[in-house]
């Protein structure tokens, strides 16, 4: 495994031999879709791709985060002319019934009883997460029954007429994570129908290559001052990694503690915000780096023993490898890490990603835009007050919707603010909001019907689009399967029936033509779902009380995989008071003072409350 044959010279070489000694990314390439090439993604990608190429059914097995889906999407980006592809994310709740239709939904009908892929292709049908699905109450897996009953036979039944259906010219291309967390152990009876690979978690100096390739690419001609920062900050952000990896497990309070490469990946794209213009010293990049580690580890922390634990791990990494103290970095913003955000400068067509040195002229701001946003047509007024630990909150939420394809949890119990400030956010980023209207008679269908509105109005009238979705919108546990889908591939399998599908695709047509995307179904398909998960941003609402929520993480990992946690801790003291003396502006209790003092003697009354 640790050669290849090399069949032009007949010898065998190393895999080191494949990788060129310096790996420049491409510069029309998003930096989230970018596979910086190493010794284990290259040999999988080679045993893989040829396992796929003469049709074997192949199953790839890492923990999450080592790359499994983006090894995988490279490889099936290149497949020949004469294969295509479908991707299956399969959750808690996949049936067999569902995947059967999904896979049907994607062929036709040759002869009676006979089904194959359109056009006369081969299909990979690429299943992740395989062993998501629950177990039936007598120990078996029924999705993954129903393709051990194809692997063996290539039937399955139909299940109104109870007559074999042959399904030809197929393959499976599966990738999970080791069972626990949710995943679940299936007997050996269906591994064997599959070809094994097993996916490592990469090294350290595979992780700094990787980040490393990325960011000194970043940096390339940025000031002298920020040049050879990159290296560092890598292996600084590898350290901290590790590190959380290592203390910060998760428990039944805080089962939302699921760090993978994932996490370090986003902290490394945020650094990637820099700017040349406005990042020109050491001190302005560094700072922009423990602001992002502070969002995507930061944020998801309600302990603040857990907070100083992190910020005690970041100033020990600036004092050993950049010379310089937290409290030193940070003298100018009171030793705290100010919020970043891009929106200070509206005269500039690309504003800067930089800290807020002015808090008052930022709640100025979007005291203004609050006032705006309720001028506009079919939206009522916002009932905000905007004290400090809120303007926080409306920039990370901005920061995360201003981000490619970022994605949103908002974790904090009800009333604490979380949908009012993410339409605030959404206004400043100049995203639609679109939100679900629940009725008694509201079910599956209904759900289903919103979403296709949901999915034309960002993917055909390519409008940049905020889905706001909270836990009182649940009313089956399947609506988050398909918004499971929606942060893991963008695709709600079979929403559109073929007839509909075919209306929106013909809608879609100008437009793909223009952007030379081809003009076959499948390369409309490809092109309408590509333009939903540009333009679409989902922000999930969620409580953290009682065990619903952690049983939600655990039966749907693209929850906490493909979102950026933003945890509502309790409103502080100052908060409060600055509510009370709200609701109390317009009372008249002879005095100021004596107002001020009702304001003050509230304050205890909410204590009871938050505990």
């Amino acid at each position: 495994f640790e050669y290849y044959v090399d069949v032009k010279n007949r010898q065998w070489l190393t895999w080191d031999t494949k990788l060129s000694g310096s790996f420049k990314p491409r510069p029309d390439i998003p930096a989230y879709r970018l596979l910086v090439p190493t010794v284990d993604t290259t040999r999988n990608q080679y045993v893989a791709g040829s396992l796929v190429r003469t049709s074997n059914h192949t199953l790839i097995v890492g923990a999450v985060g080592v790359g499994k889906t983006m090894t995988i999407q490279s490889m099936l980006d290149a497949l020949p002319a004469e294969k295509s592809y479908c991707t299956i994310n399969f959750s808690a709740q996949t049936t067999s019934n569902s995947l059967q239709d999904t896979i049907e939904g994607k062929l036709e009908k040759r002869t009676k009883g006979v089904f194959a892929p359109v056009g006369g292709k081969k299909l990979v049908a690429f299943i992740d997460d395989l062993n998501m699905p629950q177990k039936s109450k007598f120990g078996f897996i029924p999705p993954l029954e129903l393709i051990k009953l194809w692997a063996d036979n290539g039937f399955w039944y139909d299940r109104a007429r109870c007559e074999a259906k042959y399904v030809k010219d197929m393959q499976l291309l599966a990738a999970m994570a080791p069972p626990g967390g949710g995943r679940n152990q299936f007997s050996q009876r269906i591994s064997a129908c599959f070809s094994v690979i097993n996916m490592t978690q990469p090294s350290d100096a595979q992780l700094r290559r990787i980040f490393g390739t990325l960011l000194n690419n970043k940096l390339a001609e940025f000031a002298d001052d920020v040049r050879p920062l990159g290296d560092p900050i890598v292996a600084a952000s590898v350290d901290i990694y590790r590190a959380v990896c290592k203390e910060l497990l998760p428990t039944p309070s805080k089962s939302h503690y699921l760090f993978n490469t994932r996490d370090l990946a986003r902290i490394v794209l945020g650094v990637m915000q820099a700017s040349k213009a406005f990042y020109d010293n050491k001190e302005d990049l560094l700072q922009l780096w423990v602001h992002e580690t502070f969002r995507i580890i930061g944020d998801r922390m309600w302990d603040p023993a857990d907070v100083a634990w992190l910020r005690k791990q970041l100033d020990e990494r600036l004092s050993s490898t950049f010379s310089i103290s937290f409290a030193g970095l940070f003298e100018e913003f009171g030793e705290q890490v100010p919020p970043f955000v891009n929106f200070m400068r509206s005269n500039m067509d690309v504003p800067p990603f930089e800290p807020v040195r002015d808090m008052g002229a930022l709640k100025d701001m979007l005291t203004e835009k609050l006032e705006d946003y309720a001028l506009e047509p079919g939206a009522s007024a916002l009932d905000l007050v905007l004290f400090k630990d809120a303007l926080h909150h409306v920039c990370r939420i901005h920061r995360i919707l201003s981000q490619p394809r970022g994605n949103a949890l908002l974790v904090g119990v009800g009333g604490s603010g979380r949908k009012s400030l993410a339409r605030l956010a959404a206004y400043v980023a100049e995203l639609k909001v679109f939100s679900i209207e629940i009725t008694k008679t509201y079910r599956l269908s209904e759900f289903r019907e919103d979403l296709k509105g949901l999915y034309r109005q960002a993917g055909v009238a390519n409008k940049p689009t905020l889905f706001l979705f909270d836990e009182t919108q649940i009313k089956y546990e399947t609506f988050l399967e398909d918004v499971n889908n929606i942060l893991t591939s963008g695709e709600v399998p079979n929403l559109f029936p073929k007839d509909e599908l075919g209306g929106v695709l013909d809608e879609l047509r100008p437009a793909a033509k223009a952007a030379m995307a081809g003009e076959t179904q499948e390369q409309l398909m490809a092109f309408f779902l590509e333009r939903v998960r540009t333009n679409l941003h989902v922000v999930l609402c969620l409580s953290p009380v009682g065990e619903t929520f952690r049983e939600r993480c655990r039966m749907f990992p693209g929850l906490v995989n493909c979102t950026t946690i933003d945890w509502f801790t309790e409103w502080p003291a100052d908060a409060l008071y600055e509510v009370a003396t709200r609701q109390m502006a317009s009372e008249d209790l002879g005095s100021e003072e004596v107002k001020k003092a009702v304001c003050r003697v509230s304050l205890p009354c909410g204590s009871p409350l938050r505990e």
